[in-house]
């Protein structure tokens, strides 16, 4: 595969939005899971409304802002695939014309996969770095009883199947590549 300056700043980019979107969903649906647990501790009529709030205001951040962002980079990583292998046409021709199937060709996109891995990875370490100031500062006036920070294994699994699923992707365009080889030869 050919990856030049220009391919890896766009992937470098593609890793920064995957590492905001889930910061911020592993963030929110953590402090989420653990407020959660709390409820059956709160006493106060006042505490649960503050309660209902925060539960609310997590969901709201989750399901928009990385909702939005998660979108976002999936977006850029379809047109940017679609853009490489427009632009890489006689490429995959002659590595069609030399024998290699459109698995081994499509094989090669792990680069498009790793590259949200990476960003997938650096926002799942961050929130974790975050997370003591993040809970603190959403409980700053003690109105709720503590919050502890717990580990939650569908959080990391569900950045595990993003990973899986955008590392796999190069296969699913197959057809794209099939249709660049023909448009190679044509010409």
């Amino acid at each position: 595969m050919l990856v030049g300056i220009k391919n890896v700043s766009k992937l470098i980019g593609i890793s920064i939005i995957a590492c905001c979107a889930v910061l911020v969903c592993a963030m929110f649906l953590n402090f989420y899971f653990d407020v959660r647990l709390i409820e059956s501790e709160i006493t106060s009529e006042l505490s649960m409304f503050f309660y209902n709030a925060q539960v609310s205001t997590a969901k709201v951040i989750c399901l928009v802002s990385g909702g939005c962002l998660l979108l976002t980079a999936v977006v850029m990583l379809l047109l940017y695939i679609k853009h490489y292998i427009d632009t890489h046409k006689k490429e995959l021709g002659i590595l069609k014309a030399l024998g290699y199937s459109n698995i081994k060709i499509a094989k090669s996109f792990w680069v498009f996969g790793i590259s949200t891995f990476i960003g997938t990875a650096i926002g799942y370490a961050g929130a974790f770095l975050i997370m003591p100031w993040f809970y603190a500062l959403q409980n700053e006036d003690k109105m709720l009883p503590e919050i502890t920070i717990n580990f939650h294994p569908s959080i990391l699994f569900c950045g595990i199947a993003d990973c899986v699923f955008f590392g796999t992707f190069g296969l699913l365009r197959l057809v794209q590549i099939k249709k660049a080889c023909v448009v190679a030869f044509e010409r």
